[in-house]
């Protein structure tokens, strides 16, 4: 379905797996970390920033600390060990999918904490631990005291998967979404690893795209080239982990992408598009010239305008369902 494009091994800590973590205990502790979170959620009375700040700490600290079920850590640890292919350990991404980013409905892509260059069984349990108290970050925190603004209730599960060491990365959306553009993909690419342009810290190339309407068209596009100053990249003095790094001057103006791979990445972009048969927002990685796609969510905006069209107008032809799966 994707053509060139592929997708690095993952596998998935689902949110029934949350739901067990959440009856564990931390040692000392009587209550399960459910309970705990609870007991402190009722306790605060936040009014500013810091105040937010701290009990997303507090909270931290309760799942850092908590003792995973045997049988639930010992089947995280059989999915990593998976991830090896009966090599060295791998460097993984702990990627957050919880309900309140990823479903249809939701618009809060980025909300939550990404794990990116993690390596070893017990760094790997440490950061899906990190990631589920991510749930509960002074941001998240905030964003559920606002009505209506987030669900109530945090969930989701984890992806892990394995690392891609990106050239290039970044975000391509099936559509305009700033100018309702239906027939537009733009693409955000950055060099380094795709952190820096999820988060919007880095400088990136814009390239708008014209869908073509036969296999094989010769693309139309515009490509705006950004001053790409700075870029994300694994720490290689820490061996594991990110940090943000200068930019070779001759690299800053210089496309990111060349325009063999603007056409394989639109291919595998537009292959999803029909499969879920709605607009995506997909993040994506080159490592040499071929694109990895390791993300991909509807764009809320336009899930909610296509399910108020097929309720207002409905075709006699069947609909294809508007809950799609979620892939790394």
């Amino acid at each position: 379905m994707l053509g060139p494009a592929a997708v690095p091994a993952w596998f998935v800590i689902t949110d029934h797996a949350f739901r067990q973590a959440l009856r564990a205990h931390a040692p000392g502790d009587a209550s399960p970390v459910a309970e705990s979170i609870a007991t402190l959620l009722s306790e605060a009375h936040p009014r500013q920033a810091q105040d937010w700040d701290r009990l997303a700490a507090r909270i931290r600290q309760l799942w850092r600390a908590v003792v995973l079920p045997p049988p639930l850590e010992a089947a995280i640890l059989a999915g990593y060990r998976g991830l090896a292919a009966g090599g060295a350990e791998p460097f993984v991404a702990v990627r957050s999918s919880a309900l309140e980013e990823d479903s249809p409905d939701a618009a809060w892509a980025g909300q939550f904490d990404t794990y990116l260059c993690i390596r070893g069984e017990r760094a790997m349990l440490e950061h899906v631990r990190l990631a589920w108290a991510g749930l509960w970050s002074s941001r998240a925190l905030q964003q559920r005291h606002v009505p209506h603004a987030l669900p109530p209730h945090a969930g989701g599960g984890i992806i892990v998967q394995r690392m891609l060491d990106a050239r290039v990365a970044g975000v391509v959306q099936t559509v305009c979404a700033a100018s309702g553009r239906l027939r537009e993909l733009v693409i955000n690419a950055a060099l380094g690893l795709g952190e820096g342009v999820v988060t919007g810290t880095v400088g990136v190339d814009e390239i708008r795209v014209h869908k073509p309407r036969a296999p094989g068209t010769a693309l139309q596009l515009q490509y705006r080239v950004g001053d790409k100053r700075e870029c994300i990249r694994f720490d290689a003095t820490r061996g594991s982990g990110t940090r943000r790094e200068t930019t070779l001057y001759h690299q800053r103006l210089r496309a990111a992408l060349e325009y063999t791979e603007i056409e394989a990445l639109v291919q595998a972009v537009l292959a999803l598009e029909a499969a879920w048969q709605e607009p995506l927002d997909i993040e994506f990685a080159f490592g040499d010239h071929q694109p990895c796609i390791l993300q991909a969510r509807p764009i809320p905006l336009f899930h909610a305008a296509l399910r108020e069209t097929i309720e207002r107008l409905p075709l006699s032809l069947p609909v294809p369902s508007l809950q799609p799966e979620l892939i790394p």
